[in-house]
């Protein structure tokens, strides 16, 4: 079982990955709208989320498969992974260099170079599997000084190329594709994964049939549904955006997405730390009081979070960017609301993950991102930005209440004071907020 002092070594580990590397990222982001108009940046945005969506399409999941199955400290299943990782990507790459090429020779307006995209596509997705199986096998130091590097590298050949090239928001793909791949050829360095001499392992007779091929797949691709939808609640918005030429807001709305992940910094650090936890002590515990506890913990750390994103933004938000983006500061706490949501969405989703369920994620996810499409479609050209959080919000807290619900049959989640006290200041924090805004 998982102790306190084992929680908090984790999440101390997790902390300075996290922080470091997505303190970076967000450092970059105000630093780019100084030499990239809100069109510019609102495009790559929304290259940036379709290669993040279609990725976990073309690589089958694995980034969640490759993780689960890793952790079971079983060579054969982690060659089997190895092996289907290795096979997904060598698919990918003749898939995408054959799309590449077409769109190339047709002509295809996708705002950057096809061939430019591809490598993008594949670097980025290689990089987020890889990492994961480097987390599975228990290297968590090394994955974050993966993360901190590839952070790093991002940032110095962004700021490099804008300063002294006319490559505008080419220079972030480039630098994205660059980074992931010196990252990956780090890790490879200090532990290699992929090109590691191996005994060769008969890879039949392992007694549990739970880690086959094809229940890595099945395990994968499951949760696969939940995870685009996931990333719908978010993203439909910028689809829109672009489908009814609204560049300009594009644009602001990447920015009000991009601040509000400031949230997302700290959330991931416990999340991770959770998930190790709680697929490690699922079976030996009184999983209602288990689960009870962290639940309240968690929802506390939040609600306190929000309120210092929220009132620290309001400070310094206006020496961080360039004026054109100024008008994106009022949406920036409701957005908040939208990634509250998501985080406790996130908890509840490893009751599926830790008892081998991820199918009932996807019940829940699905209606959450049908719910986001329909009220952005409608919003939208109603309300502009305001429609699509407004969207956001109500998407996100479907799920969260759907599966607040369901998950009931695995445990019961009871509030406590700390439990109480969240749920009072969030109150309190979005009734100054809209008061201040009238």
């Amino acid at each position: 079982m998982t102790t306190k002092k084992d929680f908090l070594k984790k999440f101390s580990i997790y902390a300075v990955g996290n922080i470091s590397s997505k303190l970076i990222m967000f450092l970059l982001y105000p630093i780019m709208t100084f030499y990239l108009l809100p069109e510019e940046l609102g495009k790559f945005d929304v290259v940036l989320t379709i290669v993040m969506w279609l990725g976990a399409l073309a690589m089958l999941n694995m980034r969640d498969g490759a993780f689960r199955f890793v952790m079971t400290d079983n060579e054969k299943v982690f060659h089997r992974v190895l092996k289907l990782f290795i096979n997904i990507l060598l698919y990918n790459i003749v898939i995408l260099g054959i799309g590449a090429t077409i769109a190339y020779m047709m002509g295809v307006d996708l705002y950057f170079n096809p061939y430019l995209i591809a490598l993008f596509f594949l670097s980025f997705n290689f990089f987020e599997v890889y990492q994961q199986i480097v987390r599975g096998r228990g290297k968590t130091k090394l994955y974050v000084i993966a993360n901190i590097i590839s952070a790093f590298l991002i940032a110095g050949i962004t700021i490099t190329l804008l300063k002294t090239t006319n490559l505008k928001a080419n220079s972030l793909i480039i630098a994205y594709t660059i980074s992931k791949l010196l990252a990956a050829l780090y890790v490879e360095i200090v532990y290699p994964i992929l090109f590691k001499k191996r005994e060769k392992i008969n890879d039949k007779g392992i007694a549990d049939d739970n880690y086959s091929v094809k229940q890595i797949l099945s395990y994968s691709l499951f949760l696969l549904p939940a995870n685009l939808a996931i990333m719908g609640i978010n993203n439909w918005g910028k689809l829109f955006f672009l489908y009814f030429d609204y560049d300009h807001i594009l644009g602001i709305y990447a920015i009000v997405v991009k601040f509000s992940n400031i949230f997302l910094v700290i959330t991931t650090i416990y999340q991770q730390t959770w998930q190790e936890c709680a697929i490690r002590d699922y079976n030996t515990t009184n999983r209602s009081q288990y689960f009870s506890k962290y639940f309240n913990n968690y929802l506390l750390f939040l609600s306190l979070l929000v309120a210092s994103i929220t009132i620290g933004i309001g400070i310094f938000y206006k020496i961080l960017i360039a004026p054109e983006y100024y008008e994106s500061l009022p949406y920036i706490p409701f957005q908040l609301l939208t990634v509250v949501f998501l985080a406790l969405s996130f908890f509840l989703n490893l009751a599926y993950e830790c008892s081998f369920e991820a199918k009932r994620a996807i019940y829940s996810a699905v209606l959450a991102t049908i719910v986001s499409f329909i009220l952005n479609m409608i919003f939208i050209p109603l309300f502009g930005i305001k429609g699509a959080i407004t969207a956001n919000i109500i998407s996100s807290s479907t799920m969260f209440i759907y599966r607040l619900i369901d998950v009931r049959r695995y445990f019961i989640l009871k509030l406590d004071k700390k439990g109480w006290l969240s749920i009072l200041i969030f109150i309190i924090l979005f009734l100054s907020v809209i008061l201040y805004n009238l």
